[in-house]
């Protein structure tokens, strides 16, 4: 008599598993992970006096504040009158109109985020939301990018 394994003891044997209960865990727990650091990113932010700052060929032509009642409506931005900044008076900027031929920053859209900017490149047209006087009060100053330690 040998020691054969028999058809039956072979099907026995459990084929190649792609995904078990502790894969499936670790994989929820990365995606509750990544979608609270998306909406912590993307929470609402305790700035006060949010401008946009409008950069024309690397050369600051003009802030205007964002969250005035007074400051809805379109802009013609400073030396490129072809390209034109909507406003909408709480606290949005995006670019309503550009001769540029690719569009996207038209396409776009809004931002209101201090520290964020956008770009129309064949225009050297920059926008970057700001704080208005910084965190000491005076415009010359502005938020840290990073804080280490």
């Amino acid at each position: 008599m040998t020691n054969r394994l028999t058809e039956t003891e072979m099907d026995g044997q459990k084929g190649p598993r792609f995904a078990g209960r502790f894969d499936i865990l670790i994989i929820a727990v990365i995606l509750i992970a990544a979608a609270g650091t998306l909406f912590w990113m993307r929470r609402p932010q305790p700035y006060e006096g949010k401008i946009a700052t409008v950069f024309v060929a690397n050369e600051e032509v003009g802030r205007y504040p964002l969250e005035d009642a007074g400051t809805e409506g379109d802009l013609p931005v400073p030396g490129r009158e072809h390209v034109v900044l909507r406003f909408d008076g709480e606290g949005s900027v995006h670019f309503h109109e550009s001769d540029c031929l690719d569009q996207l920053c038209v396409i776009y859209g809004p931002l209101n985020l201090v520290n964020e900017s956008f770009a129309c490149l064949p225009n050297e047209v920059v926008v970057r939301i700001d704080v208005a006087g910084g965190s000491e009060g005076t415009d010359d100053v502005e938020p840290p990018d990073i804080i280490i330690g």
